[in-house]
């Protein structure tokens, strides 16, 4: 099972609650603690733009569809990253960007994997700190570390994030405004990270989720209970512009970079991979995800008619249960039903992109009909065909 530890958020202004939902590794999930204008400033840009998509290809054969968008930090902005500084537990730490800059993606899937970023993408001034004996650097490519902290900002309710191996929760649905911060180090044990910090992202190749990407780069794992006193040197970065190219190494954002940079991160991902390869100890083969859409219908009679579809349309069950069933027990059902064997880690979402994750279980099926924006036949109410928002597919 699951616990979660509860921490308060201090705020300059509202109020926010940041939850630990795992140990191993440390992984915090916050809410309503980032400025509603931020939010409001960020997405209504993107709705707005009319900057299309491009497809970058990933080593594994798989295609990214992805619209970055540069945003200047100007003082709103500045407020916001200062808050979240507090809040990983380095107060006055660096934040090494004068822009910042936000993606929307469309993708079949994401491998498992631990964060990088190159550090020469920094000035030497910058980082002057840095201890890089102290960093999980790649074998393959020494300048790329795994960052001290990731953390992840969410700007809509579409897909989520995996932590295959973590203690605790392993699913986080996205949500507008949610934060996932996780530590990739124990600090004894540098400069080895954490194997329990791999992850990947959930993505619907038809539904964009929009998302910032940040981290940290220090010597020791700050103590976000330690704020006010915390006197760790980090610097903070987020996913680089043309103007300020500090890259969370990840081929969404190939589109900013040469030929030449791209080819460099290929064959040094696929020499890492190898090299990973060669070293691991036979294991139990793993669970995939299987992920289902389910459709709910209401009817007058206080039943709801559930179906589960997979990615490829194809029904995997189908059944009438009470109105009033707890999304836990309706999430046994549909395990009998679509996996009988337990073959597969059941990933369960509504027609628009929200997954429906263990913070939901108590809930019951009749709460999420206007959440949903479900019409009669129990579909996305808009059932939009873009890949990304102002990219049609054709």
């Amino acid at each position: 099972g699951s616990s979660t530890k509860p921490v308060a958020v201090a705020m300059t202004s509202g109020s926010g609650t940041a939850a630990m939902v795992s140990q191993d590794p440390k992984i915090w999930v916050v809410d309503d603690f980032l400025p509603a204008e931020f939010l409001q400033m960020v997405n209504s840009t993107f709705d707005s733009a009319q900057k299309k998509c491009q497809v970058v290809k990933k080593p594994n054969g798989r295609e990214i569809l992805a619209r970055n968008i540069d945003f200047d930090a100007d003082e709103l902005c500045q407020e916001v990253f200062q808050r979240i500084s507090e809040l990983c537990g380095i107060s006055g730490a660096t934040c090494g960007f004068t822009q910042f800059m936000v993606s929307e993606v469309c993708a079949s899937g994401q491998d498992a994997h631990v964060d990088h970023v190159n550090v020469d993408d920094v000035g030497s001034s910058r980082l002057s700190f840095l201890d890089l004996t102290r960093q999980s650097c790649s074998e393959a490519e020494p300048r790329r570390v795994v960052p001290t902290i990731s953390i992840i900002v969410y700007f809509n309710p579409v897909g989520g994030i995996r932590f295959p191996s973590a203690s605790g929760v392993k699913t986080i649905a996205a949500k507008a405004g949610r934060m996932v911060m996780f530590h990739n180090y124990d600090d004894e044990s540098r400069p080895s990270h954490k194997a329990s910090a791999e992850h990947y992202g959930i993505y619907f190749e038809t539904l964009p989720r929009r998302v910032l990407i940040m981290g940290v780069l220090a010597n020791h794992t700050p103590d976000p209970t330690q704020s006010s006193t915390c006197c760790t040197p980090a610097l903070v970065y987020c996913a680089g512009t043309r103007r300020d190219p500090l890259y969370h190494d990840n081929p969404s954002y190939d589109t900013y970079k040469t030929p030449q940079q791209i080819a460099e991160r290929i064959q040094a991902d696929l020499t890492e991979e190898e090299r990973i390869r060669s070293l691991s100890q036979p294991r139990a083969t793993p669970k995939y995800d299987l992920i289902l859409t389910l459709q709910l219908v209401f009817k007058d009679n206080g039943l709801c008619a559930v179906e589960g579809h997979n990615v490829a349309g194809d029904l995997m069950c189908k059944m009438n249960v009470s109105q009033q069933m707890m999304l836990r027990d309706l999430r046994g059902h549909v395990q009998r039903d679509a996996d009988p064997n337990s073959a597969h880690n059941i990933l369960l979402c509504l027609p628009n992109g929200q997954l429906l994750t263990e913070e939901h279980d108590m809930s019951v099926l009749h709460s999420w009909s206007d959440a949903a924006g479900l019409d009669k036949t129990g579909k996305a109410a808009t059932d939009s065909k873009s890949c990304c928002s102002g990219c049609s597919v054709s």
